[in-house]
């Protein structure tokens, strides 16, 4: 049986308050709208409710003073937002929580921390991390296939220097012990830190296994994107 899988787009309603919240990272064009069609389990409605993001003040993200503790993650890992579904991972010495879309599901994971490792907000900086630390978000078995994408770069938040890091990896057929293997990934990464605490924001497909094009199609960049910047903006202005 044929089944229409609906992109993020279709079920995204922007609502990120500045003009620049609402454009892709890359600063190109409006979001996708592609809708494809196949076999995967990973459908979707188009009847859905559009979902409304979150959203700061319409301010640059918020300075902290001070490194926050447990009561301040258990705070910010109580809020919740309708209709994501919300899983609670960790609120001891950091908060960690996903969020997730009903379907297509995507997974957008907000970490936060006390700095501990807090370049400036500068490209030029970051970069000294990027083979050592940030691409480990890969996983193993994606990273070095010649085939995985990776991109990163910078994105602006009401004035505010964002980094962002983009990567696709899919891999269908079998592991060295001739077993089936599925491995994929689609996911879009934010960061930023004021050099008291920090936030990483993490916008991934999770849902079923598709074929590469369709996963793209699903969830685009520029749609992951807009849901890293917004959970971003809200959780920098209520931190």
């Amino acid at each position: 049986m044929r089944t229409l899988v609906v992109s993020l787009s279709l079920l995204l309603f922007a609502a990120c308050g500045s003009k620049a919240a609402d454009k892709p990272a890359n600063g190109s064009g409006s979001a996708g709208s592609a809708t494809t069609t196949g076999s995967a389990g990973s459908a979707g409605s188009a009847a859905e409710a559009p979902i409304v993001l979150p959203k700061g003040d319409g301010t640059p993200p918020k300075k902290t003073t001070a490194k926050l503790t447990d009561p301040d993650f258990k705070r910010l890992a109580a809020i919740d937002h309708p209709p994501f579904l919300k899983r609670i991972r960790n609120t001891q010495d950091g908060m960690d929580v996903r969020f997730t879309t009903p379907r297509p599901k995507i997974g957008t994971t907000v970490t936060i921390t006390p700095c501990f490792t807090c370049p400036p907000m500068t490209l030029e900086k970051w970069k000294e991390r990027e083979d050592t630390d940030l691409k480990f978000l890969i996983g193993e078995d994606l990273r070095m296939r010649p085939d995985t994408t990776w991109e990163m770069g910078t994105v602006d938040l009401k004035g505010q220097t964002l980094v962002y890091t983009h990567h696709v990896g899919h891999f269908f057929g079998n592991d060295e012990a001739g077993n089936p293997h599925a491995s994929y990934a689609n996911s879009y990464a934010l960061y930023y830190n004021d050099g008291v605490n920090q936030i990483r924001v993490v916008s991934e497909y999770q849902d079923a296994p598709v074929p590469r094009e369709q996963m793209v199609a699903v969830a685009p960049k520029e749609d992951l994107a807009r849901l890293a910047l917004a959970f971003l903006d809200f959780y920098t202005h209520a931190w």
